[in-house]
C-alpha cells in the first residue's frame, strides 16, 4: 500500500474569486483616489493605488488559493486506489477491474491523470505545479501502473488497461510543430525585413507560447519514439 499527498483545487471557484476580487480591488482603489484623496497629487494618488492594488491582489492571491484548495490523499493498494478528500471527508474508490484507459498528462504548469472506467465515467486527479510548485503526479502515476500491471497479471485480464497517449506523444503534435517553427521563422523575417514599427506586445506573446509548447513537445520525445 501506498500513500500520496497532494492540493487540487476548484479552477472555477477560484478563477471566481480572483476575477470578482480584481474588480472590487480596482473600485476601492479609484474611489479612494476620488474621494480621501481628491486634493491630493497626482504623485499620491497614483503611489496609493499601486499600494493599495498590491496588497489587495497579494490577500485576494492567497485567500483565493485558501478557499479552493482541495487536500487530496491518495492510497493505492493490489485492488485499485482510494481518492479521499481532507476538508470534505469524501472518498471515491476506484477498482482496477473497472479500469478501461488511462492517461497521464503534464502541460503549461497543469498534470493530470484521467481513468477511464467500465460503466463510461472518468475518475480525474489533477494538480496546478504553479499554485503548489512542490508536489508532482510522477511517482504515483508509476505506483498506479506498476499495481495496475500487477493486478491485470495476477487476475489474468486478458483486456488489459490501455495507456493513451496525449497530443504530445502523437505524430500530430510534430506536424503543429513543425508548422509553428515555419510561422516563426517566417514572422521573425518579416518582423526585421518590412520596416513596419515592431508591436513588441504581441511579438513576445508569440513567442511566449512557442516555446510553451516546443518546451512540452521536446518532454515528450522520449515517449514518441517509445511508439
Amino acid at each position: 500500500m501506498k500513500q500520496f499527498e497532494f492540493t487540487q483545487y476548484h479552477t472555477g471557484k477560484l478563477l471566481l474569486i480572483w476575477l470578482g476580487g480584481l474588480v472590487a480591488i480596482i473600485f476601492l482603489a479609484v474611489k479612494g483616489m476620488n474621494t480621501a484623496m481628491a486634493t491630493a497629487s497626482p504623485t499620491v494618488k497614483m503611489a496609493w493605488f499601486i499600494a493599495v492594488f498590491a496588497v489587495g491582489f497579494y490577500g485576494l492571491f492567497r485567500w483565493g488559493k485558501a478557499v479552493s484548495a482541495k487536500p487530496t490523499l491518495i492510497v493505492i493498494d493490489d485492488a485499485g486506489l482510494t481518492i479521499l478528500d481532507r476538508k470534505s471527508g469524501e472518498s471515491q474508490r476506484v477498482l482496477f477491474g473497472d479500469v478501461v484507459a488511462y492517461q497521464h498528462s503534464d502541460f503549461n504548469n497543469v498534470e493530470r491523470l484521467r481513468i477511464k472506467l467500465k460503466n463510461g465515467t472518468k475518475q480525474k486527479i489533477i494538480i496546478n505545479t504553479k499554485l503548489h510548485s512542490d508536489q508532482q503526479l510522477g511517482r504515483m502515476v508509476r505506483a498506479f501502473e506498476t499495481a495496475l500491471a500487477a493486478h491485470q497479471q495476477q487476475v489474468g485480464d486478458a483486456k488489459t488497461a490501455l495507456r493513451e497517449k496525449t497530443f504530445f506523444e502523437k505524430p500530430i503534435s510534430t506536424v503543429v510543430m513543425v508548422l509553428l517553427s515555419t510561422g516563426a521563422a517566417w514572422l521573425v523575417w518579416d518582423v526585421f525585413t518590412s520596416g513596419r514599427p515592431v508591436k513588441w506586445g504581441s511579438l513576445l506573446l508569440i513567442s511566449g507560447n512557442f516555446v510553451v509548447y516546443l518546451g512540452a513537445w521536446l518532454a515528450a520525445s522520449g515517449k514518441r519514439r517509445q511508439e
